[in-house]
């Protein structure tokens, strides 16, 4: 028994010398480090669409359409020290009526690729982006391609988060052609701006407008504009998967400065959204920097008007 009790005074006397040895060597003790959070996050979105295509003169109805069809996108961000980097796409394809048998109202396809670069800054971020857009021409006959470039940003004031980019898109129509200056097309600024609130974990919805305007729109060079307007709901299903049942309705209007004639959509969306990375709740089924759309179908838009 003594020779136990002096082994065990012998370790403990062992075991202080040693700390107090490291301190005065200004060794700090060994700390568990936490977990590192993923500093990949993203989203993936698929489902339905449903859109009614107006076109119209001086008020008056020359075609209508409503179409169906699907669609799919997906974000991926990458934070490092402050610095974050993004890459995102969107795809749509929707089936025509007798009406686009020789012509279209609105794109039966439409793709866009962007990046994303910048800083998260306080409470927001702030970046540039670069997009490239491909969609057909009125006919479907060639396969037309745009790109636009731009900077923004997000404000984040507890569960609501503002967003807003501006840019300038080159998004030319089918006889777009410097030689003999005819400049059919979207090339011009556009911005948009909307907020992301989270009404809870499961519940969160997505507001966004945006405006863009071309000097020389149509065949005529006449100035165009393009407006709309959008919201979308996230709801997070009781599922152990984060899945998201997401919901939207856009209003798209493309218009002519000098005439009369005009191109109106409503488009319906409904479709399940993946998040993953940190977290899980309804509001990062959204994705508020996703690239914008608008520009291209605008390119496209100046054609069919």
């Amino acid at each position: 028994m003594n020779n136990l009790l002096s082994g065990v005074a012998l370790g403990a006397l062992l075991l202080a010398t040693g700390s107090a040895f490291a301190a005065d060597l200004g060794v700090a003790p060994v700390v568990e480090s936490p977990a590192a959070a993923s500093i990949f996050t993203g989203v993936v979105e698929v489902g339905g669409i449903v859109r009614n295509v107006t076109e119209l003169d001086t008020g008056i109805v020359e075609d209508e359409t409503t179409l169906g069809g699907a669609y799919g996108s997906f974000g991926l961000w990458g934070q490092f020290d402050g610095l974050r980097l993004g890459v995102d796409g969107y795809a749509e394809g929707v089936a025509f009526d007798d009406i686009a048998e020789s012509e279209s109202l609105t794109p039966k396809s439409l793709g866009v690729l962007g990046a994303h670069v910048g800083l998260d800054v306080g409470a927001g971020y702030v970046g540039a982006f670069g997009a490239l857009g491909i969609y057909p021409t009125r006919y479907s006959e060639d396969t037309m391609s745009g790109i636009a470039a731009g900077v923004e940003g997000t404000v984040q004031v507890d569960a609501l988060t503002l967003f807003g980019k501006a840019g300038y898109a080159f998004a030319p129509a089918e006889d777009y052609d410097t030689a003999t200056n005819d400049l059919e097309g979207f090339v011009g600024p556009f911005g948009e701006a909307g907020l992301v609130y989270a009404l809870s974990d499961d519940l969160a919805v997505q507001a966004s407008a945006g405006f863009g305007y071309s000097p020389d729109f149509d065949s005529t060079d006449d100035p165009g504009n393009y407006a709309f307007v959008g919201a979308k709901l996230a709801y997070r299903l009781p599922t152990e998967f984060n899945l998201n049942l997401v919901a939207s309705y856009d209003a798209y209007r493309a218009f002519m400065d000098e005439s009369e004639e005009e191109t109106i959509e409503h488009t319906f969306k409904l479709g399940l959204s993946i998040p993953f990375g940190d977290g899980g709740t309804a509001a990062q089924a959204l994705n508020p920097l996703a690239t914008s759309v608008a520009p291209f179908r605008a390119g496209y838009s100046s054609d069919a008007l």
